[in-house]
C-alpha cells in the first residue's frame, strides 16, 4: 500500500518536509511525498514574474534532488503543478 502525504512547501515549512520524510522512512512502508510546484518552473509565461519563476525552478530542483537521494530507500518525492490540485 502506498501512503500519500501532500505538502505545500514554503520556506517556513521546511521542518514539515523534514518531518514528513522522516515519518515516511520510519514507517518502513513504501510511500510518496507530493509537493506542489508550478508549471512556470519549466515553461515561464510571464516576463514580469522573474522572481516567482526562479523560486519555482529552485523548488523543482530541490524536489528532484530529494527524489534522487531517497529513491535508494524506495521512497518517491514528486512535484506536481498547482493546476493539477485544482482539478
Amino acid at each position: 500500500m502506498i501512503e500519500l502525504v501532500l505538502v505545500a512547501l514554503h520556506e517556513r515549512e521546511r521542518r514539515s518536509l523534514d518531518h514528513a520524510i522522516q515519518q515516511l522512512l520510519d514507517s518502513g512502508r513504501p510511500g510518496a511525498i507530493v509537493l506542489v510546484t508550478s508549471v512556470q518552473a519549466q515553461f515561464p509565461v510571464e516576463d514580469s514574474a522573474i522572481a516567482y519563476v526562479m523560486s519555482k525552478a529552485g523548488l523543482t530542483g530541490m524536489i528532484r534532488s530529494l527524489a534522487l537521494r531517497y529513491a535508494r530507500d524506495g521512497e518517491k518525492i514528486v512535484p506536481i503543478p498547482g493546476w493539477v490540485t485544482d482539478a
